[in-house]
């Protein structure tokens, strides 16, 4: 029989044979955890590969600035938006001149509300009156939609006599009560408030503009108010008649209307007044081409339309 020396002895060489089993050698050092390296991802690595449908960890900070990058890539392709010209609906029909509201910008409060919907410029009509005497902002071949007898604007004196001109006021529409205003007036205004003025030279001058005995003087009604304010204006001309746009050229080459302001609406005014939705076709159809500035009979619709479509 072994003794208690021995079976103690035996027991401790078991001990230690079984710790030195468990442990790692002493001159082996532990292994350290494994670390993820860092990902430095740049905008067009991240953007290449989410366009790839990838998925990729990216800090917030480089993510807001993906998205910032994307903005500015998105409002860079958007086209230059156009300038707004407004423009005063006139009714269509043998029965026009019955419901015609006078909504043409050639007066103050029109021109206002022009500008309050958004106008960079309006569009109004040069008339003249008696034998050239005085050049004026009005539509219509007579005095309809004003106080007083119907006659033709040239037949009538601006400030002579019980009937003249401008002693009438706007009889009907949105801007019952106006008055009437002399060309300079018109300018004026329309400078105060920053808008570009287009001016339409009527057929209807022509008689006067062209005879012998009032040219020189009609003609002085209508080119001296531009001159004396072109420098510090921006006016614009042009005429559906086709002698007038002729001597526009020759008298104003640098102020023509050319290609500015191109219509843009498709559908035909009336009164009341069509919804202006049935233009949307129209209107990005014009856009697409990027026009410079564009003319308009809704220009508070049109002008909110634009909004997100070009910068």
């Amino acid at each position: 029989m072994r003794t208690n020396r021995a079976r103690m002895a035996d027991a401790e060489r078991t001990t230690r044979t079984e710790r030195t089993l468990t442990m790692k050698p002493a001159n082996k050092p532990a292994k350290k955890p494994m670390m993820k390296p860092k990902m430095t991802v740049g905008v067009a690595v991240t953007t290449a590969a989410l366009a790839a449908g990838a998925l990729v960890n990216v800090s917030p900070a480089a993510a807001s600035g993906v998205r910032a990058s994307g903005v500015r890539a998105g409002a860079a392709a958007l086209p230059s938006c156009p300038l707004v010209f407004g423009h005063g609906g006139y009714p269509e029909g043998a029965d026009a001149w019955a419901k015609d509201q006078v909504r043409q910008p050639n007066n103050i409060r029109a021109v206002n509300d022009q500008k309050a919907w958004g106008a960079d410029g309006v569009e109004a009509d040069v008339q003249l009156t008696r034998e050239g005497t005085k050049a004026v902002m009005w539509h219509n071949t007579s005095t309809n939609g004003l106080t007083g007898p119907k006659q033709n604007i040239t037949d009538i004196w601006w400030a002579a006599g019980a009937g003249n001109l401008r002693d009438r006021r706007i009889a009907r529409g949105p801007y019952k009560g106006e008055q009437v205003y002399s060309l300079r007036q018109w300018l004026d205004h329309v400078r105060s408030q920053g808008l570009i003025a287009l001016l339409e030279i009527k057929p209807e001058t022509r008689a006067i503009l062209s005879a012998p005995a009032y040219s020189a003087n009609a003609w002085k009604e209508i080119s001296d108010p531009i001159k004396e304010r072109q420098g510090s204006q921006r006016i614009l001309v042009y005429s559906q008649d086709s002698w007038i746009q002729g001597e526009l050229a020759k008298r104003h080459p640098t102020l023509l209307k050319g290609s500015a302001a191109r219509w843009t609406d498709s559908v035909a005014w009336n009164e009341p007044a069509p919804a202006w939705s049935g233009n949307v076709l129209q209107w990005q159809a014009v856009l697409n081409q990027a026009p410079q500035s564009v003319m308009t009979n809704y220009t508070k619709d049109y002008r909110a339309w634009l909004k997100g479509k070009c910068r």
